[in-house]
């Protein structure tokens, strides 16, 4: 099967049984969506917020802290050269797979 071209990406039809709440689900599909190969994104909560429409940056950590607890997704943090100033983090995005007896698995996309 050919993969399909685009603008646009995928989230698993299952992603609604997910144990997420809305603005979760709004910051995991803006990872996914601007996700390289690697699955690693490093957009600022800024820049995070302003695409979810969340104005608050609390709300966005909270989110991002929701998702990596739950395994979505990993947080690395970010230094410049000198190791002084706070870069945005970089994320890694885990792919949701259900397993047959309903759990959820994660793993890298492919």
């Amino acid at each position: 099967m050919n993969k399909p071209s685009g603008n646009f990406f995928l989230l698993p039809n299952h992603i609604f049984d997910e144990d997420m709440d809305l603005k979760e689900f709004a910051v995991y599909a803006y990872l996914t969506k601007s996700k390289g190969k690697d699955n690693k994104c490093w957009p600022s909560r800024e820049t995070i917020g302003r695409n979810c429409k969340i104005k608050s940056l609390t709300t966005v950590d909270r989110a991002l802290k929701g998702l990596s607890d739950k395994g979505y997704i990993a947080i690395t943090p970010r230094y410049d050269f000198d190791g002084k100033g706070r870069l945005s983090s970089i994320y890694t995005v885990n792919k949701i797979e259900k397993q047959s007896d309903n759990r959820v698995k994660f793993k890298k996309f492919q």
